[in-house]
């Protein structure tokens, strides 16, 4: 595994995310900033945890930027506050430009300031007329920003409500590390158990602290909304680790690799669930390996190869070479096929996975002298090569369910007692037989969303 370090500045990728090292806490506490200025504290240990699970990956580059701070004036444009807010901010204004134009004194005894709020009120047609302490703080909004009137305008965004988070900076902070350290690792704690440590740190800090900064404990819905809020990626990500999220949640439509017929074929290996016996003592030989070729453009089977050799590189290369060549030999050997197959060629592009077959000298140097390129799918992503992943499936589940000594996909969809080893009739020569059949005379004439029958 490649060494990794914690240090400023530092950026990884989390989650997919470009976050960077904004601080370090401790020796075994850091915090990290992601691409919105969001903070949040993370363990070492639960870093490196997600490093392992390949949640966390490191980049290259780190910021050059010097650190020091630059200071932005925001503004509030009238397009982005609403029309109460407006209208709030019309009101102050009024009154405070009345209390202006009267040279009326902020005093609760002040005659004529109470005659300039009661006509402002009218005109309004408001209940009741502002404090003098509310109308004090108007005037200092006002003078701190120079009297500009959009400082008389409410944030009204800033209020709780449903959907707002009403918590105290610090209480939201605690929230996050526990969900980051806790509950969002792979030893995939209860939201429970992690809100247990959550109350245990807040009351442990409220022990210590003093009776004005005491922090109150956020109801456990609250914690739960507050991971609900979490996307759903980063929590899989978290739990169960990259690999099944990045399946999970990856793209579901159409493949935007766009082949003609017969340009680029997808070969793979499967166990067929099918238990073979030896055709001179009936004994059970076990389930076959089967190796296919399918044409990305038509997902017609261009060609195959059965046998107990396992996955290995002359398995790709007999399939290949049926694939290539005519099936002249259809009529002679299998009189009970009734279709043709006129599948053959050669393709630009042989997408495989990784195994190492794929990668033999023989296999490469073969494509080399056909004129074939060998395109190998990234690691842990069959969907790449999804028409003979997807062919594998209706096969296992179309043409062996009801043969003898089928063993089906899982072992749990077995009737009690039932061994597939024991009702094995089929021999290796058969089983090519019965393929053929099937593959001829039902799967290319079947609609598969592609275009094989163009061939």
């Amino acid at each position: 595994m490649q060494l990794t370090s914690f240090s400023p500045r530092k950026r990884f990728k989390l989650f997919e995310k470009v976050v960077m090292i904004h601080s370090i806490v401790s020796p075994d506490r850091v915090v990290l900033v992601d691409e919105d200025g969001t903070q949040r504290t993370f363990e070492v240990a639960t870093l490196l945890i997600h490093y392992q699970s390949r949640n966390l990956k490191g980049l290259n580059s780190e910021v050059t930027e010097p650190t020091t701070a630059h200071v932005s004036v925001a503004m509030r444009l009238a397009e982005d506050v609403s029309e109460a807010a407006k209208m709030r901010g019309y009101a102050r204004r009024l009154y405070l430009s009345a209390i202006e134009r009267e040279g009326a004194r902020l005093h609760p005894d002040n005659e004529v300031l109470h005659l300039a709020l009661e006509s402002v009120r009218d005109t309004l047609g408001e209940p009741r007329v502002p404090s003098i302490a509310t109308i004090r703080r108007w005037q200092s909004q006002a003078r701190r920003q120079g009297g500009d009137p959009a400082s008389l305008i409410p944030y009204f965004e800033r209020r709780g409500g449903p959907g707002k988070q009403r918590m105290s900076t610090t209480v939201k902070r605690a929230v996050d590390a526990v969900i980051d350290n806790f509950y969002l690792t792979t030893e995939r704690l209860s939201a429970s158990k992690a809100y247990s440590v959550l109350e245990g740190q807040l009351e442990e800090r409220n022990r210590w602290a003093p009776q004005k900064e005491q922090l109150k404990v956020p109801s456990y819905s609250t914690f739960r909304r507050r991971i609900a809020q979490r996307g759903a990626f980063e929590v899989d990500a978290a739990r169960q680790g990259a690999v099944h999220a990045l399946t999970s949640y990856r793209s579901t439509g159409r493949n935007t690799e766009v082949y003609g017929l017969n340009e680029c074929w997808e070969i793979d290996h499967t166990w067929l669930n099918l238990f073979v016996i030896d055709n001179e003592n009936g004994l059970g030989l076990g389930r076959p390996r089967f190796t296919a070729i399918v044409d990305h453009f038509s997902r017609a089977v261009m060609g195959f190869d059965v046998d107990f050799t396992g996955t290995s590189a002359q398995a790709a290369l007999n399939c290949l070479k049926q694939a290539i060549l005519p099936k002249t030999y259809l009529r002679e050997q299998y009189p009970e096929v009734q279709s043709d197959w006129p599948s053959h060629g050669v393709p630009l592009i042989l997408k495989c996975d990784n195994g190492a077959e794929f990668h033999s000298q023989s296999l490469r140097q073969t494509c080399f002298e056909l004129g074939i390129d060998v395109a190998y799918c990234p690691l842990k992503k069959p969907w790449y090569k999804g028409r003979i992943e997807r062919f594998f499936r209706t096969f296992n589940e179309w043409a062996l369910t009801s043969l003898p000594g089928a063993s089906g996909s899982s072992i749990k969809e077995r009737p009690a007692g039932y061994d597939p080893s024991k009702g094995a009739v089929m021999d290796l020569h058969t089983l090519r037989r019965h393929l053929h059949m099937w593959i001829v005379d039902q799967y290319m004439h079947h609609d598969h969303g592609g275009c094989h029958e163009s061939i």
